[in-house]
């Protein structure tokens, strides 16, 4: 037989057959009541629904008649058979002056009769307020909901939102309402349950994992929750939708994790263990620090190879690799006449290795270095666009500040045997440095051959320097 538009789909027992009386007062979320009726059926309430002459203004009582296939309570009738014994009371949405109202015994509509007849009957309900934010975080209204939980009411707040406070999606609602119903039986168990996957780490990007949704054990939870139980999740790596009604959820996502939290968990009284988690029969035992690990077999070389369907695979387009038996790591190109070219900005190739040429500024270096400067101001003495290469020395000494270019010569002593520097003048303050010339005599330490003073004065075989051209033997100008 097809299912009609008035059927629901069953999806769980835990409201089978108790007879649940749904309140409607003047919230404008009244309008999500028929979606609230329709769950509270899916999980098997027999519903009876009383509105208040508010609520009939913002939703129709025909709709919900619709939605419980069950007549409507509007008002005072000689024969109020919702009045009678039932196993939970839902009012949503529920709104301050009802709340109010119960509080001080008042009686103007059936909703609140019931509420005194569920008091004297210790019959379990729950409210599910829905306000203007202000009107939610008023004092009084904090004083209204206190002194309603002290008189033994379940009181559930939505998020706030666009400046109210909303009430639950109905599917949470009726999930804290079911558990709420059920919290009486007297076979309640205190329930652990381990779901997801587990994975272990390789290296910082990689892991292995074994496949779980999460799936089984969240339903699991979902169906013990819903029936009163005290449920507490141990999660590994899920993909599914958490039910955010779910009380506890403690992540452990690796199975140490996991094995740590249980542990703990067994010092409390649990008396029921449900282990529906996906953990790892293998685990790596010590994971690698880094990125990306790269290893061959012959532990020699590990490379990457960058080419295209147009090079030989053999040879490849360019590579980055470490010889290990060299200790070095190499990157370059592989094919006759490439190029290893380094970018910033937009295509700009501001470095260029080609041979064993090194360009800066050009992507055809003549020389071992070649630097080239593009610019359409020249030498500027006040400014820096002149700048080509530049040596820095970041001792903050006034008089010990030295920065310079040394040549050695292949086989020869590991000291500099030539060399030109900037030798810093005067004070930290001061700007002033002369630039000196140095070689080395055989067996002997380097000496100062030449020195051009901060104020163009040259000296020759003397670093006193006291006139335009000074030589150690004469001072001529």
């Amino acid at each position: 037989m097809a299912m009609r538009d008035t059927d629901v789909e069953i999806r769980g027992d835990s409201l089978a057959q108790k007879r649940i009386l749904l309140g409607v007062s003047g919230g404008i979320a009244a309008v999500d009541t028929v979606r609230l009726a329709r769950e509270l059926r899916r999980h098997g309430a027999i519903v009876s629904v009383m509105m208040t002459h508010s609520a009939q203004k913002i939703i129709s009582p025909l709709a919900i008649e619709w939605a419980t296939q069950s007549p409507v309570i509007t008002d005072w009738e000689s024969d109020l058979t919702a009045l009678e014994e039932v196993d939970g009371i839902l009012i949503a949405p529920t709104t301050r002056d009802l709340m109010a109202s119960y509080l001080h015994g008042l009686q103007h509509g059936p909703i609140l009769m019931a509420l005194s007849a569920a008091r004297t009957r210790d019959c379990p309900v729950m409210m599910i307020p829905s306000m203007h934010a202000d009107l939610a975080n008023d004092p009084v209204t904090t004083e209204i909901v206190d002194e309603i939980r002290h008189k033994g009411i379940e009181v559930h707040w939505g998020k706030e939102d666009e400046g109210k406070r909303k009430t639950p999606p109905h599917e949470e609602i009726v999930a804290r309402f079911a558990n709420y119903v059920n919290s009486t039986k007297t076979n309640r168990k205190s329930v652990v349950i381990t779901l997801g996957a587990t994975r272990s780490p390789i290296d910082d990007i990689r892991f292995i994992q074994n496949i779980s949704s999460g799936t089984t054990g969240f339903t699991i939870a979902d169906d013990l929750f819903r029936h009163g139980h005290d449920v507490t999740c141990v999660k590994g790596i899920t993909t599914v939708p958490i039910p955010k009604w779910l009380p506890l959820i403690i992540e452990a996502d690796s199975p140490d994790e996991m094995l740590k939290e249980l542990f703990a968990l067994s010092n409390d009284e649990i008396e029921a263990w449900i282990h529906s988690a996906a953990v790892l029969d293998y685990v790596v035992e010590n994971s690698a620090e880094g990125g990306i690990t790269i290893m061959t077999p012959d532990d020699q070389s590990a490379r990457i190879r960058f080419t295209s369907p147009s090079t030989n695979t053999a040879v490849g387009g360019a590579t980055i690799f470490y010889r290990q038996n060299i200790n070095k790591m190499i990157i370059g190109t592989t094919v006759s006449g490439g190029k290893l070219a380094f970018k910033s900005g937009a295509g700009v190739e501001t470095m260029v290795l080609n041979g064993g040429n090194v360009g800066i500024g050009t992507d055809n270096p003549s020389a071992n270095l070649h630097v080239k400067k593009v610019s359409s101001t020249g030498f500027s003495a006040s400014g820096s666009s002149w700048h080509s290469i530049v040596v820095n020395n970041e001792n903050t000494s006034a008089s010990d500040r030295t920065a310079g270019i040394a040549f050695q010569l292949n086989g020869y002593h590991a000291n500099a045997g030539t060399g030109i520097a900037a030798v810093k003048n005067g004070t930290a303050s001061d700007y002033g440095a002369s630039l000196v010339f140095i070689t080395r005599p055989q067996s002997a330490v380097a000496e100062e051959r030449m020195r051009i003073d901060n104020n163009g004065n040259v000296g020759i075989g003397t670093t006193s320097v006291a006139c335009l051209l000074y030589t150690s033997d004469a001072a001529d100008e």
